[in-house]
This record gives structure tokens, sequence and C-alpha cells, in this order.
């Protein structure tokens, strides 16, 4: 089976797998991306990574989410969406939707890391490992190069931020890649840099990096 991937700025990623949708990090910006992306389709399943505005609004969760959508988030980002959010915590693996395994995955700032602001503290936020249709995704959220990357197992597709502000910059980015080895790793929170920087720094590696427009499908199988 293939999954079909559309990334919106800063860090949403839409997946379509047969006929299930999981919307990851679904948040519309303010400014000129606060349009409503065409084509959206109703999701399953919203992963979000942590409580930070470009990644946690209530806003565009409404827009996504229907009578039976399950919404899986760190506790800071449940409280402020209120409803029937499930509070999440890194270790955790979920399967509230049919054909869909989440294993939820540690995401932060370290001293060491790459980003200029250190905001993005251990244990309240978080990455998914998702299975769904034969394929593991991994959606890092917001995140310096970490060792727990080291133990994620085989994924197909790593989605990495790029940005440097709050989280890797490319360099750090492409370690990350190296370290996950991914058949495909697609740039994403990539602030005011370039994403093909981060591509430029993976040329040799066998790793396929995709630098996607927003709303623009990647097919994968």
């Amino acid at each position: 089976m293939s999954v079909t991937l559309r990334w919106f700025p800063n860090s949403w990623f839409e997946i379509v797998s047969g006929g299930t949708v999981i919307d990851i990090d679904p948040a519309i910006l303010p400014g000129a991306h606060r349009d409503v992306p065409e084509g959206l389709h109703t999701a399953d399943l919203v992963l979000v990574t942590h409580h930070h505005r470009d990644h946690c609004d209530v806003d565009t969760l409404e827009r996504v989410k229907g009578p039976d959508t399950v919404v899986l988030a760190p506790k800071l980002c449940a409280a402020s969406l209120g409803g029937d959010v499930r509070e999440v915590y890194a270790g955790e693996v979920h399967d509230e939707v049919d054909g869909v395994s989440v294993r939820v995955v540690h995401a932060y700032n370290t001293a060491a890391g790459s980003s200029t602001n250190k905001l993005h503290h251990k244990g309240e936020c978080v990455g998914y490992v998702v299975e769904v249709g034969g394929l593991r995704l991994y959606h890092a959220g917001d995140t310096d190069l970490i060792e727990e990357m080291s133990h994620l197992g085989p994924i197909d597709v790593a989605m990495l931020p790029v940005g440097g502000t709050f989280t890797m910059v490319a360099g750090e980015a492409a370690a990350a890649a190296r370290l996950i080895a991914p058949r495909i790793a697609l740039p994403m929170h990539p602030r005011d840099t370039d994403p093909a920087d981060f591509a430029r720094l993976l040329e040799g590696s066998g790793i396929d990096v995709t630098v996607l427009e927003p709303g623009v499908p990647l097919v994968v199988a």
C-alpha cells in the first residue's frame, strides 16, 4: 500500500493511506498562510507535538476534525485545546485508529544543540513514529539532534525541522538523517532558511531528500 503526504508550513503534514487520514500539527500560520489549504479531508487521527501556536491551534483543529476524530497531544497542548483530547507521553504506543500504530517519542532542545532558542523542554514536547499502510513515518516535532533518534528502528520517511531558531539547523538535521537512515527525508519548519541546504548536505548519502512545496502531494510506496 502507499501513503500520500502533503506539507503545509510550518510542520503540518496530512497523511492519507487508503481511507485513513492523519494530520500531524495542523496549524494555519498567521498572515500570508492564514488561508485554508484546499482539498482537506476530515481526519481520523490528529497528532500534535507540542503547545506552541504554530503546531497546536484550536481553530485549525476544528477545520480538520470530525465527530469521530481521535486527537492525541502532550499535556500542555491538550489543556489548551480542550474537549476530548487524549494526553500522551513519550514511550507510549497508541492504536485507537484501525490500521494505525502510533509510538510517542521524545522531542526537545539540548544545551549542545544548534537551536538558537531553547524553548522545547524534555517531557513537554513529543515526536511520533506512525505505522500506516505498511510504512513507518517519523515526525520529529520541534527538536535538536537527540540520542533517542538512534532508537527509532527502521524508518521509511523522516520529517525533520531545519530552521534553526527553535530547532535543528540544516547541518544538524542532516546529521540526524544520517543517524536515522530513512529512505526519504522531508525538511520542515524552515522559517527563514532554504531547505535546499539540507538536501545538499545529504547528497551521496543514499537518502532521498524531497523539498516539498506547500500542498503538493508526495506518494510513497
